[in-house]
């Protein structure tokens, strides 16, 4: 009759941990249980990055500063850091 609903489940998380390098930002990507996740993509630019054989996301520093959008992939997850 005209109605329709949808829903958007979470299940897990994915956070990661951010430092500057002289090669650019390293990443490391960890689950909502804090486990590592050496298997984490981490997508910017319409590029992705995968992480090395030590779990590390390298993303190399940009010509155009300022803020910009990541988002993390490991297994059938995705996320979209807010910030």
């Amino acid at each position: 009759n005209g109605i329709r609903s949808r829903a958007v489940i979470h299940k897990g998380s994915l956070r990661a941990l951010q430092r500057v390098t002289d090669s650019g930002h390293a990443f490391h990507v960890f689950d909502e249980q804090g486990t590592p996740r050496p298997d984490a993509l981490l997508w910017f630019g319409g590029r992705e990055y995968a992480a090395t054989a030590d779990g590390t996301i390298v993303l190399p520093f940009t010509t155009q500063p300022g803020g910009h959008r990541v988002v993390l992939k490991a297994g059938a997850r995705a996320h979209f850091p807010i910030g």
